[in-house]
């Protein structure tokens, strides 16, 4: 079952020897049988990926944050979030 939700969010890409930011809004489609997230780029700071449908594998941690990796701009890139209430 897919379940979409609005978001936004930063990419952190490594780029030569600087982080480059991507910042971005995106449709995101949970599939939480396969462990993965699929999101939609609607807006962002690199105009290229606007569009683009995005795959990432996601797992719940034992603390509560989520963990997301794929593939970003340039490399493979992991994300930790944290719910903010």
């Amino acid at each position: 079952m897919l379940h979409k939700i609005a978001s936004r969010s930063p990419i952190l890409a490594l780029k030569t020897n600087y982080v480059e930011s991507n910042f971005y809004t995106a449709i995101y489609e949970l599939d939480s049988a396969n462990s993965q997230v699929f999101h939609t780029v609607l807006q962002s700071s690199v105009k290229d990926i606007i569009g683009q449908r995005m795959q990432r594998d996601v797992r719940l941690l034992a603390d509560g944050r989520l963990w997301l990796s794929g593939i970003g701009l340039k490399e493979r890139v992991s994300l930790i979030w944290l719910k903010i209430d």
